[in-house]
């Protein structure tokens, strides 16, 4: 067994705070902990002296002192994983004393100016960074997400799993009652080739229990596969890495409807036999895919024979890729899918917001320049794809930042933190834009669902009109060209919600749809012979004075007196 330094960190803390114990697992390069009195033991390559800590907990900040010692132990533990987080989230342990961490890293100052980052960037940097950090973890399982020894190229086949691994309940931030594993298994590249890639399944504390009956559990649990939102287009951008499984009221709701969840990290997240392909939806389809075909050869006897699959933002439009691919085409145990604020016409919806000098307005709804927040990610995602583009359609400004995107490596808000102090002008280049269409375009048309494939289920798009991800109007613009090309498409618009109080606003309806898909309805709240073959309703909320909207890809809670100025 590989054997790596523990330091133990005994805090003594006042009597309001719980005393702590801290495990961090060391790299092999020599740990930098900020110390006053510490000497360094170079044999044991940890700090072993008292040294003096700061705990800053609701806003306490104590000098503390600190007993640190160090011992040999197993190379993972990941029992501390969620007291390593923690501590890291609230300053109580340097950054650069946490091992494994391959993302998020901390900007310089001198980095920062270099990149046209000046104070106010700099700011919003050092709160959106730490936000990810927090989401993704900062202690990454190398040996996990390694490529396994058991996968070979040439004779490894999609849907092989490769690893598995338990998660330790107490090292996750879930509801209670879930029982989660993650492993490994082989999907399909872009380019055809096989890939390992991560995934985790939970399993509810018990199947879905009908009403009616006498009460017995079924034996079986009924599956759904989730395709995530963006999170980044880094290896440590992991979903499966996250002590949340970055739910955001996405696919806990599902599991508690009783349903086992099986969750693809997508290739590249996690593994990085290659890079990830953002917003290359096929990929991503086939990542889905290939996870409910190894989640079967695992679980296969507790599994129900019937599907579906969901999906939000980025995964939305592969789910929705999903229900139009060859994939399910003759499979008649899949039953339809979910897509929430589904990605689709990425370019269309970049052109759309750059053509408006206002930054894009929607006028109904009120959501400007609805995705130009991601637009750092989208040259890369597109040379993925592409690798003879040259982008010109990020404005200097920007382009300037984004450079600091990978060396980085920042996840979701990270990136996001780029653009908080820039116009739209600082950020789309109108010219390069132009120049940029029809390779954008190409792209997109390599990509996008909605082009006239047929899908042999229904699809339910749930669509707020206050996204400032997704255009609405783009996602308006798919249903009628999936409706035009004879698929089944029903389409429910909230007009006070954004990109991911869209999932919480519709639940209501979409977690029952897809009970009604299992449950083999006919309607979709009417009798089948009011039943439509495409449906759009706007619904409507009990009091739209007084309902609840909440900031889009809410960074508030981390920017504190800067959240003024958004």
């Amino acid at each position: 067994m590989r054997v790596a330094r523990r330091c133990v960190v005994y805090v003594a803390g006042p009597a309001m705070v719980r005393p702590r114990t801290i495990e961090m697992f060391m790299t092999q390069r020599m740990p930098t902990i900020k110390q006053k009195s510490a000497q360094l033991d170079k044999t044991l390559r940890c700090p072993c002296s008292t040294v003096d800590l700061r705990l800053s907990l609701n806003n306490l900040n104590t000098p503390r002192r600190a007993r640190i010692a160090c011992e040999a132990t197993p190379a993972r533990h990941p029992t501390m994983r969620r007291l390593t987080r923690l501590a890291a989230f609230l300053g109580l342990l340097p950054l650069a004393a946490l091992a494994e961490q391959v993302a998020n890293f901390n900007i310089s100052q001198q980095a920062a100016l270099a990149h046209d980052c000046g104070a106010t960037c700099q700011a919003r940097l050092n709160l959106t960074i730490p936000a990810d950090q927090a989401a993704v973890g900062l202690d990454f399982d190398v040996d996990f997400y390694a490529t396994a020894a058991n996968f070979s190229a040439a004779s490894s086949r999609p849907g092989d799993v490769l690893k598995l691994q338990p998660v330790d309940p107490s090292a996750l931030r879930l509801d209670g009652g879930a029982t989660t594993y993650r492993f490994q298994y082989v999907s399909v590249d872009a380019d055809g080739s096989a890939v390992p890639v991560t995934a985790f399944v939970a399993f509810p504390f018990t199947p879905h229990i009908p009403a009616e009956g006498d009460g017995e559990a079924p034996a079986k649990y009924r599956l759904a596969a989730f395709a995530h939102g963006t999170i980044g287009i880094f290896r440590g951008c992991a979903p499966s890495n996250s002590d949340v499984l970055y739910d955001y009221g996405t696919w806990q709701p599902v599991l508690q409807r009783g349903y086992a969840v099986v969750a693809t990290d997508y290739a590249g997240l996690g593994n990085n036999a290659t890079s990830h392909k953002y917003l290359y939806l096929p990929a991503h389809a086939s990542d889905v895919y290939y996870s409910v075909v190894a989640a079967r050869k695992l679980f296969g006897g507790r599994l129900t024979d019937e599907w579906v699959s969901f999906g939000h933002s980025q995964g939305g439009g592969a789910a929705w890729k999903l229900a139009e691919s060859s994939y399910v085409r003759n499979d008649t145990a899949y039953l339809g899918t979910v897509a929430v604020a589904p990605a689709t016409y990425a370019a269309d919806q970049i052109y759309e917001a750059a053509s408006d000098s206002s930054g894009g307005s929607n006028s109904s709804s009120g959501a400007k320049g609805a995705g130009v927040g991601f637009l750092p990610l989208i040259p890369t995602a597109v040379k993925r794809i592409i690798p003879s583009y040259n982008e010109t359609i990020l404005a200097p400004a920007l382009k300037k930042r984004v450079a600091m995107v990978e060396d980085a490596q920042l996840c979701l808000e990270g990136v996001l933190g780029l653009t908080l102090d820039l116009d739209l002008a600082q950020i789309v280049s109108l010219p390069g834009a132009l120049h940029d269409r029809p390779t954008l375009l190409r792209w997109q048309n390599m990509s996008a669902p909605a082009q006239g494939d047929a899908s042999p289920a229904p699809i339910l798009v749930v669509q707020g009109q206050r996204d400032t991800a997704v255009r609405w109007q783009t996602t308006v613009d798919a249903w009628e060209r999936a409706c035009g090309a004879g698929n089944e498409v029903h389409l429910r618009l909230f007009p006070t919600q954004g990109h991911r109080p869209s999932l919480s606003a519709g639940s209501p309806e979409w977690l029952a749809w897809m009970d009604g898909l299992f449950e083999k309805k006919k309607t979709l709240g009417g009798k089948a012979a009011c039943r439509k073959k495409c449906t759009k309703y706007t619904r409507e909320p009990f009091d739209a004075q007084y309902v609840r909207a909440p900031t889009d890809v809410d960074l508030k809670p981390y920017l504190g007196p800067l959240a003024n100025a958004m």
